[in-house]
């Protein structure tokens, strides 16, 4: 909707709405296939769980970007890009990748990879370092509980404590440990390859594997790093 929405003025969505400039707090890392319904249950859970006021801004590409002007995406350096210059925006305290229900396609998407490399790499430079928390919808019947009860669908989320740990926050259901982040999903980022990420235009996947350059190895590695504890008890308990 927000091409057409956009279409008179060429602009972006949020220069059509905004009053003014508005800094980020954190960072949307998404895939454009995930269903929109689901993206907003995403962001609700992200917000309760970060204790965001009601005006705390995201920044997400969808809206951000002047999707009829998209020359900006073909900048040669990485942080002249619009995706890195919000990242490294001093107010933005963190990236929150958005995951779509089961799939986890963003692992799998080039530009969703640049937005990690960015956070890990260029984020750790940052003053206080860029926080990297991952929310994804967690299916019906994919946890079970002691007491033999299984989960609704709902939405789940690991937090990046800014101390190297990640910890699960829990759901968004009335009892919040009654569904937990999926092991699943942290076995596909476990298994997760940089330069196997594709791109709807190849001349887009080779600039920016060209832009990641040595660095493909040690975002595979943090990204594992993050999502070990989960996968592991996913290899212990299910696939043994």
């Amino acid at each position: 909707f927000v091409v057409p929405l956009t279409k008179k003025q060429e602009c972006s969505f949020m220069e059509l709405t905004a009053d003014a400039a508005q800094d980020p707090l954190w960072f949307v890392s998404h895939w454009w296939g995930t269903p929109f319904f689901d993206t907003l249950r995403m962001m609700r859970l992200h917000s309760v769980r970060r204790n965001l006021a009601q005006d705390a801004c995201y920044w997400m590409c969808t809206f951000a970007n002047n999707q009829h002007h998209l020359s900006k995406l073909s900048e040669l350096g990485v942080l002249s890009t619009p995706f890195a210059k919000a990242i490294m925006d001093p107010a933005c305290k963190g990236t929150v990748a958005f995951l779509d229900e089961r799939n986890a396609t963003p692992f799998t998407r080039m530009w969703c990879v640049l937005e990690y490399f960015v956070t890990i790499h260029y984020g750790a430079t940052k003053q206080a370092r860029q926080l990297f928390d991952c929310c994804t919808i967690v299916p019906e019947g994919e946890c079970e509980s002691a007491d033999g009860s299984q989960n609704e669908r709902c939405a789940g989320i690991l937090l990046d404590q800014g101390n190297g740990d990640v910890v699960d926050g829990g759901s968004d259901l009335p009892v919040p440990d009654t569904a937990w982040f999926p092991s699943a999903i942290s076995f596909k980022a476990f298994a997760l390859d940089v330069c196997s990420a594709r791109a709807s235009h190849e001349e887009d996947r080779v600039n920016i594997l060209r832009l990641i350059g040595d660095e493909a190895e040690a975002v595979n590695t943090c990204l594992r790093r993050m999502f070990w504890p989960s996968a592991a008890y996913m290899a212990v308990t299910e696939l043994a």
